[in-house]
């Protein structure tokens, strides 16, 4: 039988840990990342939507006078 250190043991898979929970983090900061360029692309379509809309009742309303 294999004598097995335990302290070594232990070391090893804490730096797997580790590793793995680096890599977890990275992947939530580049969700984050994402998140954020979706809500800036739908503010700037509303702000254009908004724009847009305004341009239709303006001209509705200069076509009546």
């Amino acid at each position: 039988m294999r004598k097995i250190d335990k302290k070594a043991a232990q070391a090893e898979v804490e730096a797997d840990n580790s590793d793995g929970i680096k890599e977890f983090f990275s992947e939530i900061g580049a969700v984050k990342e994402t998140v954020a360029l979706v809500k800036n692309s739908i503010a700037a379509i509303k702000a254009l939507h908004d724009r847009a809309l305004n341009n239709v009742i303006s001209e509705k309303e200069n076509a009546r006078n």
